[in-house]
């Protein structure tokens, strides 16, 4: 895995720059394109060699860093223009999942800032195991049946986000070849129920009624033996 670092001043000043570019463009396709050359950025930004990407779990806590840093205040209006106004084809793999993740890194830091303020201390942490628990960001445990352990992965996610869509974001960015064979299924308590395609994996959480509720993707036939006591510790 590579070294993670958090953007320096420098950096952070051609992010803005670029964002601020993003928001005086008038067409959604400049608006995209100037989005890409943001991501780009951050990943240049952060250490990470090229050729190989950031996983969610460090991607995510560095967009919300360079939101919050680079006070991105349309953040939420110029995803929401692009969702609305792009053609679906052109938001397929990619830059779905990158303007889903700047969506995600709006609503962390509304909830931050609204626990915040009830608590009137803290400050915000770009690593993942800091992020505040919100609906756009969804935790999910992906078994490694070659060496037997348990790994969890942060996805960025948008409200109502179907099983079907959580299922064709982990296996495309985990490079799963047969993705048919694997499925989005609740724990609760070590006990597994498969979640079907049209369910929101994050309404399933909540339906879970105060039980220690996780999400596992793991292939539909593999029978893993669920550490309770490891899944409360997520």
């Amino acid at each position: 895995m590579p070294t993670v670092t958090p953007p320096s001043q420098a950096a952070l000043r051609l992010i803005a720059n670029l964002l601020w570019r993003l928001q005086e463009a008038e067409l959604p396709l400049d608006k995209l394109e100037l989005f890409l050359c943001v991501i780009s950025t951050v990943f240049d930004a952060t250490g990470c060699p090229r050729g190989q990407q950031l996983g969610a779990d460090d991607f995510l806590p560095v967009l919300v860093y360079v939101v919050a840093k680079c006070g991105f205040v349309g953040a939420e209006i110029e995803a929401e223009f692009m969702w609305g106004l792009l053609q679906p084809t052109l938001l397929n793999g990619e830059p779905g999942y990158y303007l889903t993740a700047l969506c995600s890194a709006v609503q962390v830091l509304k909830t931050f800032m609204a626990s915040e303020g009830e608590s009137g201390s803290g400050s915000l942490d770009w690593r993942s195991s800091c992020l505040p628990a919100c609906s756009s960001v969804l935790r999910v445990i992906i078994p490694d049946e070659c060496n037997g352990s348990l790994q969890t992965r942060t996805l960025p996610v948008r409200p109502h986000t179907t099983t079907r869509e959580v299922c064709r974001i982990i296996a495309h960015k985990a490079r799963i070849t047969n993705p048919q064979d694997y499925a989005l299924f609740k724990l609760v308590d070590g006990e597994e129920t498969l979640l079907t395609d049209a369910e929101c994996p994050q309404d399933a959480r909540l339906a879970a009624k105060g039980k220690h509720c996780m999400l596992a993707y793991k292939r539909i036939d593999a029978k893993i033996a669920w550490p309770t006591a490891q899944l409360a510790g997520h």
